[in-house]
């Protein structure tokens, strides 16, 4: 497809977010597990083998949270990257054609009902926008 790589590059939001949410998740399952939120292994050495079920979740948990930390600058990093290009087009429908569906999450229907278009009319805008963000982006491949 011709608009692959604006879809790609709108998209990084989106996926970023998801696995921002696994990763909350995923440490609120690690608290509840071990009962202590306030565990505290920060960085210091481990051994090779943890010595309980509780330590190998503790551990887990302060990677986990590393992990969520490190994934939330992405989150941010891309969240301003789209929204930057997204500003940059001229036409405000594409502008907000685009804003609702990566940035906001909506599906088309949704989209269609808040801006008072039929879904079909919907989707021509945002293969003009997905043309514009392809060639702000460095052109089609031929």
């Amino acid at each position: 497809m011709a608009y692959e790589n604006a879809k790609a590059y709108l998209k990084e939001y989106k996926n970023a977010v998801m696995l921002h949410e696994r990763l909350c998740f995923r440490v609120q399952r690690l608290e509840a597990s071990i009962g202590a939120s306030g565990i505290n292994y920060d960085g210091l050495p481990r051994g090779t083998k943890p010595s309980s079920p509780t330590e190998a979740a503790a551990i887990m948990l302060v990677d986990s949270k590393r992990k969520r930390d490190e994934v939330w600058d992405k989150v941010q990093k891309a969240e301003e990257k789209v929204e930057a290009v997204i500003e940059s087009l001229e036409d405000e429908q594409q502008r907000v054609v685009l804003a609702y569906r990566y940035l906001e999450g909506m599906n088309w229907d949704e989209i269609a009902c808040k801006m008072n278009y039929t879904e079909r009319h919907m989707h021509r805008i945002h293969a003009e926008a997905l043309c514009e963000v392809q060639m702000k982006l460095g052109g089609f491949d031929r």
